[in-house]
């Protein structure tokens, strides 16, 4: 019986002791848990926001007969108003999505197949960099969004455009590095491309000053404003009326 007393006491003990140790750490338990359903939430939310882009652009179907330029990317391609910046010269459709990063990049491309665009134009890597993500990393998933591009979509020809640089004013708020990150970015990029067959269009000759996007394009340092915007499809267009002459004569 003595001994029967003691396991009890020493069970109750170690359970007592578990209590009091859940208490103590509570606050770190609740966070954790409190994160775990916070992530579901937020990829719950993405998907619904991928799936309403693919929605809309399934709705909003495209008359123009030519062959089809399917522009994906985050912020800086969804602002663009591409038909218009090329004067209707090309049947162009805006798939960019504010905050995207180059996975959701992915996503949404692989969840855009039935379009068939002729040529995939990309713009995406920043957000990647500014959430504090690595460039090895950023390569990763580059190399696995032009994989994807390839395999799903299978357009005649992919344009990736380079990670605009951001404005010095960014650079005051705590991006110093973002710049130099961009641009180990922008390598890595080529020299996918470069194995894969895409084409590299490097696009801070046109929106950068001394390395930094120019104060006159900008509107916040990091996106375009109009004249931003004109700059880059001028400097974009003899690119793509190469290439859509190419396509239009097969």
């Amino acid at each position: 019986m003595a001994a029967r007393g003691i396991n009890v006491a020493v069970s109750l003990g170690g359970w007592v002791l578990l209590g009091l140790l859940a208490w103590h750490f509570r606050e770190r338990l609740f966070f954790k848990v409190d994160s775990l359903f916070s992530k579901h939430s937020q990829a719950v939310e993405w998907a619904h926001i991928v799936q309403a882009k693919k929605a809309n652009l399934d709705q909003v179907r495209w008359q123009d007969r030519r062959p089809l330029i399917l522009m994906l990317g985050d912020s800086q391609v969804e602002m663009g108003a591409w038909y218009e910046l090329f004067s209707g010269r090309f049947a162009i459709r805006n798939a960019g999505l504010s905050q995207a990063k180059i996975a959701d990049v992915a996503c949404l491309a692989g969840a855009t197949a039935e379009i068939h665009p002729e040529v995939v134009v990309l713009m995406c890597g920043i957000n990647d960099l500014g959430a504090g993500r690595s460039v090895d990393d950023a390569s990763k998933d580059y190399l696995q969004l032009l994989s994807q591009i390839l395999a799903d979509l299978r357009p005649n020809r992919i344009v990736a455009l380079s990670v605009m640089p951001v404005a010095r004013r960014r650079i005051a708020d705590g991006s110093h590095d973002l710049n130099a990150r961009g641009r180990a970015l922008n390598a890595c990029i080529h020299d996918h491309c470069m194995k894969l067959g895409i084409t590299f269009l490097d696009v801070s000759p046109a929106v950068s000053e001394n390395g930094t996007l120019s104060d006159a394009l900008t509107s916040d340092g990091l996106h375009l404003n109009p004249p931003g915007y004109r700059k880059l499809a001028q400097w974009m267009e003899p690119l793509l009326l190469e290439t859509y002459g190419k396509i239009q004569e097969n």
